[in-house]
C-alpha cells in the first residue's frame, strides 16, 4: 500500500469545517458511509472522515482533525494507494480541488516518492565520486603529486563560496559530534565546483598550448577541424569529456547537479528525473569502463536495473 499525507489549518468553526468537508467530497465524488458519517476515534479523540475516491485513479481518503479546540485547527488528508502515482497527479486529483475549502494542502509525505528517492540516492553517491576520482586521476596524470596546490589551490580553484575546500575539511574535522575520517579536499567541494575544475584547468592549459601551436589562418575547413582536433588532444579533461556521444559532458554534470540538489533536500524527483539520471549515469559509466582513462569502473553500479 502507498501512503501519502498533506496537512493544511483550518480557521473555520468545527460546523463550516465539517461543511467544507463534505462539499469537498461531493465535488470529488467520493463514495463514504453517510450514515456513520464523521465519527471520534476514541483512542486519539480526533473527529475522522473516511471517503474512496475515483480520479483516474482509485485511492482511499482519510481526514482526521482534532474535533474540539479553538482554530486554527490542524487537518491531517491522509492517502493510500495500490497503485503508485506521480506526486502532481495527487496534486491534481485533490489538493487543487480542495483549495476551494481549504488553504493550500502542504504534501509532507509520499512513499512512492520516498522509496524512488532511496532508489536514485545510491546512483548519484557513485556518480558525484566517480566524476571526483576521474578529477584526481587526471590531474595526477598531468600535473603529477603536487597538482593540488600548485594547480588548483594556486589558481583559486579550492573555494566553495566564502570558504575553501581546506577550511571545510579542518571544520568537519574539528567537530566533536561525529567521529571524522578526512579525505581529500576535493571531496569537500560541491558538483558545480567540480565542473569548473575541469573547464579552468583546460583554460589554463590551452593558454601554454596555444603559444606552441598559434592558431592559423586562412585554413580550409578540413584544416581547420585537424587544427581543433590537436588543441582538444592536448587538454586534460576536454580530450576526454568533450563531446563523448555528441554531448558535453560538463553540462551533464550541470543537469544532474539540479537533480541531485533536489534529492539531498528531501524534495521528491518525477519519472522523467529519474529517466534522465539513468541516461546520464549509463553515459559516464560506459565512459568510465574504457580502458586506459581512469582504472576499472566494471564493478560501479552506475545503471538502473
Amino acid at each position: 500500500m502507498i501512503q501519502c499525507r498533506y496537512l493544511t489549518a483550518s480557521e473555520n468553526s468545527q460546523v463550516d469545517m465539517k461543511d467544507s468537508l463534505y462539499a469537498l467530497l461531493n465535488d470529488l465524488n467520493a463514495v463514504y458511509d453517510e450514515t456513520e458519517g464523521i465519527r471520534v476515534n476514541p483512542l486519539s479523540g480526533d473527529s475522522e472522515l473516511e471517503a474512496i475516491i475515483n480520479q483516474n485513479f482509485e485511492f482511499i481518503l482519510k481526514i482526521h482533525w482534532k474535533g474540539e479546540g479553538d482554530s486554527p485547527i490542524l487537518v491531517t488528508f491522509d492517502v493510500e494507494l495500490a497503485t503508485p502515482v506521480e506526486p502532481y497527479w495527487l496534486n491534481e486529483a485533490l489538493a487543487i480541488p480542495a483549495e476551494v475549502y481549504f488553504p493550500s494542502l502542504v504534501l509532507v509525505y509520499y512513499s512512492y516518492g520516498r522509496a524512488r528517492s532511496i532508489r536514485l540516492f545510491p546512483l548519484l553517491l557513485d556518480l558525484e565520486n566517480a566524476i571526483r576520482e576521474l578529477i584526481i586521476t587526471v590531474m595526477f596524470t598531468h600535473f603529477g603529486p603536487c597538482w593540488w596546490e600548485e594547480i588548483i589551490v594556486k589558481n583559486n580553484l579550492n573555494r566553495v563560496g566564502d570558504t575553501t575546500a581546506e577550511q571545510s575539511k579542518s571544520m568537519e574535522t574539528a567537530s566533536k559530534l561525529h567521529n571524522n575520517f578526512a579525505m581529500h579536499p576535493l571531496y569537500y567541494l560541491e558538483l558545480k565546483d567540480l565542473r569548473e575544475i575541469m573547464e579552468k584547468v583546460d583554460e589554463l592549459v590551452e593558454v601554454e598550448v596555444r603559444k606552441s601551436i598559434p592558431n592559423p589562418t586562412n585554413l580550409s575547413r578540413t584544416k581547420r577541424r585537424k587544427w581543433e582536433q590537436d588543441l582538444t588532444a592536448q587538454l586534460p579533461f576536454a580530450n576526454i569529456l568533450e563531446n563523448y556521444d555528441n554531448v558535453s559532458m560538463t553540462d551533464k554534470i550541470s543537469e544532474i547537479r539540479e537533480l541531485r540538489n533536489r534529492l539531498m533536500h528531501g524534495r521528491y524527483l518525477t519519472e522523467s528525473n529519474e529517466q534522465l539520471i539513468s541516461i546520464i549515469c549509463q553515459q559516464i559509466h560506459r565512459f568510465l569502463i574504457l580502458p586506459g582513462h581512469v582504472g576499472d569502473f566494471r564493478d560501479r553500479n552506475l545503471i538502473t536495473q
